[in-house]
């Protein structure tokens, strides 16, 4: 779409209180469609964990934008960026945004967004329960109920850690020293990065 612009010159007749808008010339623009230089990207993000998504465009006007979840415009995402600070299952979907300038619009790709649930918070076991006294340690042998493969499960007591992998079977954590005034916790790491705390004490 071309826009046109006149540039007029202003004549003014000395002693006279006349004056005349004489034209001089035609000068023609056109709308460019925007140039997307960085697309969203697709990504795997954790439930409650947060999402963002981004897009860098240039054009020769005021950018506006639009982001899209599966085909329908998204209220009040009409910015470069895109976040979400809570991350539910409902949040996955296929993303992309609409950008404009002038009467030119541009469409970025497809960015796929896959929410990954946090791990399941299975019962704490605790053997050997010995408490401690105002000096002397007292002992405990955490486990949990149950796990999943592949899962991480990491036991702190202070600055020492046990990580073991999930199998899908119950499992038993090395009898640990536990002095009085120490947090000990369980949290439970997903392979993609995603955690949940399950125990703290």
């Amino acid at each position: 779409m071309k826009n046109l612009f006149f540039v007029f010159a202003l004549v003014i007749v000395a002693g006279a209180s006349a004056y005349a808008q004489t034209p001089l010339q035609v000068v023609e623009t056109a709308s460019i469609a925007p140039i997307i230089t960085v697309q969203p990207m697709s990504n795997v993000v954790c439930e409650k964990g947060g999402m963002a998504l981004s897009v860098t465009a240039s054009g020769n006007d005021c950018l506006k934008y639009q982001w899209y979840k599966n085909g329908v415009a998204i209220n009040g995402a009409t910015t470069s960026v895109y976040t979400v600070s809570y991350t539910e299952m409902k949040d996955a979907g296929n993303y992309w945004c609409k950008i404009s300038s002038g009467a030119c619009t541009t469409v970025s790709n497809i960015a796929m967004v896959v929410v990954n649930s946090e791990p399941l918070r299975y019962s704490v076991s605790v053997d050997g329960f010995i408490d401690p006294g105002p000096v002397s340690p007292g002992y405990r042998a955490f486990g949990l109920t149950g796990t999943q493969v592949n899962v991480a499960y990491t036991l702190q007591n202070g600055n020492t850690k046990q990580t073991v992998i999930g199998t899908g079977m119950e499992i038993i954590f090395d009898r640990i020293e536990v002095k009085k005034g120490q947090k000990i916790t369980i949290t439970a790491t997903d392979p993609i990065g995603c955690s949940v705390l399950i125990y703290e004490f």
